[in-house]
């Protein structure tokens, strides 16, 4: 160590005992004068530079200096040790926990009652941290630390050591604990979270969860092993399935009406497997994941309790329920060895069959990633299917095989449409086929199946004999009505300045989102048709724009729609435009309208005539004209194609 460093350890050292002294002790000034003095020949003594004096410091020896163990200064420190608690309640207590970009004030204050310690204060927004620890050798420093957020009545309280290294103490909503006259909590006033714990020996499993959430054993299924815990907290509700890999029995159940969509990530086993969501008038109505482990399969799904008299539309998940479901599912442990498959017993007259293998050729449904069933179109309406499928068989599927139509309203689509990938064991699929509205109003459903390169058609279920299918409803344009933007929404591909959108969105979304609105509030007036609701993505100058099926274009065609902003976001500021693009793909601007919150509306009447004779994919455009784009919230109100004469 060169002596640079020796010095800066030196003083570092000294300083510390110094503190303590001076903050412990009343000191007389000659005895004051005589202390200052010792320290710097401590201090030098450890440089090296007075060696006569290492052997009266006490515990060191002269000439076995390179054996003592250094003095190091302070390695952590009060910011360092806020962002570890941070980092420790995000991983432990979810989303609702303060976010990782919060910017925090601190300042030091004063250590009241507290000899020889020093206390720093830090805020953000409605979250309030202070950290204090004793003046002592930093390798032994134990930081105190109190999290609180007073608005909703949370507490945290933990120890953190000079490594890093945190422990939660108490864990409280505050309001729930403190009396009036209980301003100064300890630790042993609050009690921390109770966790209870499930064990299932038969499959080898356990998971802790909290004791608010009430847990359940129950049957799932018709097979002998099937098995499930409901957990139940208020009215919510999650239910872990899970089974042996080889029996029979399938997890999951149908799903409700919406868009399933992925987003992000759950852990089972320590694995990682995509969320998805069930998202319907833009609200959470179902969270759902799963997959095949070793010998389990475990599927996990949160809802609404429904034996009541929930109202559907008004249901969605809260976060910190969300967070809750997925931290239990996250706490599933093997307590044994994996399960081997059951030998097969032999009788000495009959022998016993031996268990039937993995098929060749096995689907898992996994979800309807575009047009869920029951979507309305108009009549004639170009749209894309897209299912996502796994591959639980012990074959590969190359691009031999084929998705077959089978039965039902084949809409227009061909009869079988190649597999576009290599899919091997265990892989997912995400297969599309483009599809055609029947012109007459009704409810249709179409049957599909995988076909194997042999001619062998299969499906998902237990003899993998199960078709999945296509289903929308036909419903009448208004009679003069060509073309209702509206009614075929979903029709188009929608996407912002970050991605490719589901449709139709989910109205928490902050990457952008399109929703038809049945009786939409404008800024001027209340109506009873539709709309379609537009948000660009919640960047300065964000954007949305959906790109319709190919119109043919004829003589006395008309656009037209009303433009404007939603009643009561008042700092509405928008551009939309009205583009096409041409059979080669060029995209070529019609026009474009700024609207602001005035109490007007923009009314268009656009003549196409010049497009006359040509196939073209109209592009509905919204693009937000300010840095508030939380209240960029626009509508095209009954967009339309309609003939003149």
């Amino acid at each position: 160590m060169n002596a640079h460093v020796k010095i800066q350890h030196a003083l570092n050292h000294a300083t510390m005992q110094f503190k303590q002294i001076i903050y412990c002790h009343r000191i007389p000034r000659f005895d004051f004068l005589i202390l200052l003095i010792f320290l710097l020949a401590l201090m030098l003594s450890a440089c090296g530079s007075i060696p006569a004096l290492a052997g009266v410091v006490p515990g060191r020896q002269q000439g076995n200096e390179a054996q003592s163990e250094p003095f190091l200064p302070p390695v952590f420190g009060p910011e360092a040790v806020r962002e570890a608690a941070l980092d420790f309640v995000r991983g432990n207590y979810g989303r609702s926990m303060p976010a990782s970009d919060l910017i925090w004030a601190g300042r030091e204050l004063p250590a009241d009652g507290m000899v020889g310690a020093s206390v720093f204060q830090y805020s953000s927004g409605p979250w309030s941290m202070q950290v204090s620890y004793p003046l002592v050798a930093p390798k032994d420093t134990i930081y105190s630390i109190q999290l609180r957020r007073e608005d909703v009545g949370f507490l945290w309280e933990g120890l953190v050591d000079a490594t890093g290294q945190v422990t939660t103490t108490a864990i409280s909503n505050v309001e729930a604990t403190l009396t009036p006259t209980q301003n100064n909590p300890s630790p042993t006033d609050v009690p921390a979270v109770e966790m209870r714990n499930f064990r299932d020996d038969k499959y080898h499993l356990a998971l802790q969860y909290p004791a608010d959430w009430s847990l359940t054993e129950i049957s799932y299924g018709s097979g002998a092993n099937a098995h499930a815990i409901r957990l139940q907290k208020e009215s919510w509700t999650l239910v872990i399935h899970y089974k042996l890999a080889w029996d029979k029995n399938t997890l999951g159940g149908g799903l409700p009406a919406g868009d399933v969509v992925e987003r992000g990530w759950a852990t089972v086993l320590s694995r990682s497997i995509p969320r998805h969501y069930v998202v319907y008038g833009g609200k959470d109505k179902v969270l759902f994941y799963g997959d095949r482990f070793e010998d389990l399969e475990i599927f996990v799904r949160l809802d609404v309790d429904f034996s009541g008299n929930t109202d559907y539309d008004v249901v969605d998940i809260p976060g910190f329920i969300a967070d809750q479901a997925e931290e239990i599912a996250a706490s599933i442990i093997r307590t044994g060895p994996p399960i081997s498959p059951p030998a097969p017993t032999q009788t000495p007259v009959v022998p016993t069959p031996t268990p039937i293998p993995v098929p060749c050729n096995a689907i898992s449904f996994q979800a309807d990633l575009t047009i869920p069933d029951g979507t309305i179109f108009g009549p004639n309406a170009d749209f894309v299917k897209t299912w996502r499928l796994r591959n639980i068989g012990s074959c590969s599927w190359d691009t031999d095989y084929d998705l077959v139509f089978v039965e039902g309203a084949q809409m227009g689509a061909a009869k079988a449409v190649a597999l576009p990938e290599k899919i091997r064991p265990g892989e997912r699929l995400d297969i599309s086929v483009p599809l055609t509205s029947p012109s007459k109003a009704g409810e249709y459903r179409g049957y599909w199946m995988l076909r194997s390169d042999s001619g062998e058609y299969f499906g998902y279920g237990s003899s993998a004999n199960k078709a999945f299918w296509v289903e929308i409803e036909v419903v009448e344009t208004v009679d003069d009505y060509k073309y209702d933007f509206a009614l075929n929404l979903c029709a188009a591909t929608w996407r912002s300045e970050v991605l490719r959108l589901p449709c139709p969105g989910y109205s928490s979304s902050d990457e952008g989102f399109a929703q038809v609105l049945n009786s939409p509030k404008l800024e001027n007036r209340n109506e009873n048709e539709p709309a379609i609701w537009v948000h660009p993505n919640e960047e300065k100058y964000g954007w949305i724009e959906g790109t319709y099926p190919s119109i043919k274009i004829e003589e006395g065609d008309h656009f037209k729609a009303w433009a404007g902003c939603l009643k009561d976001y008042d700092r509405c500021s928008l551009k939309f435009y009205l583009d096409y693009e041409d059979k080669n793909g060029k995209v070529h601007h019609l026009e474009e309208w700024i609207e602001e919150y005035d109490g007007q509306v923009t009314m268009i009447d656009l003549d196409l005539s010049a497009l006359a004779g040509e196939k073209v994919r109209f592009v509905l455009g919204v693009e937000a004209l300010t840095k508030n784009v939380d209240d960029a919230q626009g509508f095209w109100f009954v967009p339309h194609i309609i003939r003149e004469d």
